[in-house]
């Protein structure tokens, strides 16, 4: 690889808000995948589990995906800032940097078919258009981003054959088995329209990044002490509503409306995800808690590692090809499971970037977008 002149940025401009909720949505993204891993193609468990699953739900599951996404439109409007004070061309080097990051979505893809990678690469490229547009313009957009895709889905035929449980039993499957059951399901889902649920989140973060409302740990607290109580209620609220409604009188919301249900749930979600994170932020203005949320800074840091890592040691403790301890676990007994390989990641983290300048896939994705192998050891 040839040396080249538009060189990322260095770590000491990194931002420690940003690295501390990202390593809190890695974290919450584990508690989720680890239930789906755990569970995938068995039926509903009993016991503690079946009512920890709509706990889970209702605390947990979008809240970190939609999270992330924003955090990715917010990167999106920082890469843009920055390439404009030096001065170099953004597009070439941001479109070299979504090829790489399909390219270790589709790898990801073998084992996890729900993975995001692959969909935030291709979704990032309708960014582009949008790095100079007005707010009303990403009000548009965003808006029709975040309707157009399940009322157009419900259009579409049902599909028919088999469901979407897979007939794998993965506690008995050997890696090949599983690698070929996750390809089927993956092209099975590619063109569902539901993959383009990360969009209007991504323009959600652009509007964010250009206001400087997530990169900042000083400043006034009130407006956002204010906004975070906000995003509490009415996410808390429209999930409730919504799920009130479809158990009590689902024959009140007109037919064409129905495809929004779970679009107003993902709102809500977003909306405790982005609550989640106004609470981080009040507690950064503090340098004791700066303090106490390094591990989270450190596993941030390292965010794609830590999630591709994360798919592999769970499925590797709950497949066949590993320690075969699938169905083992349910989404409330797999907790402490949980709580073991995060803190796992928070110790290797800070043991990590201690040493080395980028995480290994980190390091991977820099060198193959700049096309120069990047430095890795903080000692050259």
């Amino acid at each position: 690889m040839s040396r080249r002149t538009d060189a990322p940025v260095s770590g000491k401009d990194r931002v420690l808000s940003l690295d501390v909720l990202r390593g809190w949505a890695v974290g919450g993204m584990l508690v989720v995948n680890f239930g789906y891993f755990s569970q995938q193609g068995l039926p509903d468990q009993g016991g503690a589990d079946a009512w920890g699953a709509p706990l889970v739900q209702f605390l947990a599951d979008g809240k970190f995906f939609t999270l992330f996404s924003v955090l990715f439109g917010v990167g999106f409007a920082m890469q843009v800032d920055r390439a404009a004070a030096r001065g170099t061309a953004f597009a070439p080097v941001y479109v070299r940097r979504l090829l790489t990051l399909l390219l270790l979505g589709l790898a990801h893809a073998l084992l996890h078919p729900l993975e995001i990678l692959h969909r935030y690469a291709l979704l990032g490229v309708l960014l582009l258009p949008l790095r100079t547009a007005s707010t009303r313009t990403l009000v548009v957009v965003g808006v029709v981003g975040l309707i157009a895709p399940p009322l157009l889905g419900s259009l579409a035929p049902a599909e028919t054959g088999p469901g979407e449980r897979p007939a794998l039993v993965y506690a008995n499957a050997s890696l090949a088995e599983v690698v070929s059951q996750n390809v089927a399901r993956f092209r099975r889902e590619a063109v569902d329209l539901r993959a383009l649920g990360p969009f209007p989140y991504f323009v959600v973060g652009l509007y964010l990044g250009r206001r400087r409302r997530l990169d900042l740990v000083t400043g006034a607290d009130g407006p956002l002490a204010r906004a975070r109580w906000w995003l509490l209620g009415v996410g808390i609220g429209l999930q409730a509503a919504v799920v009130a409604l479809v158990l009590t009188a689902p024959t009140l919301v007109p037919t064409m409306l129905r495809p929004l249900i779970p679009t107003l749930l993902d709102v809500g979600s977003a909306l405790m995800g982005l609550f989640y994170a106004a609470v981080i932020l009040l507690a950064l203005r503090d340098v004791q808690w700066q303090r106490r949320l390094a591990g989270l800074a450190a596993v941030g840091r390292m965010a794609l590692s830590n999630y591709l890592l994360q798919t592999v040691v769970v499925t590797t403790l709950l497949y066949g090809y590993g320690a075969g301890l699938h169905g083992r676990f349910g989404v409330v007994t797999g907790l402490p499971v949980v709580c073991v390989i995060f803190a796992a990641q928070v110790a290797l983290s800070r043991w990590w970037i201690a040493r080395f300048r980028l995480g290994p896939a980190e390091w991977l994705w820099r060198s193959l977008t700049y096309g120069v192998w990047q430095p890795l050891r903080l000692d050259r």
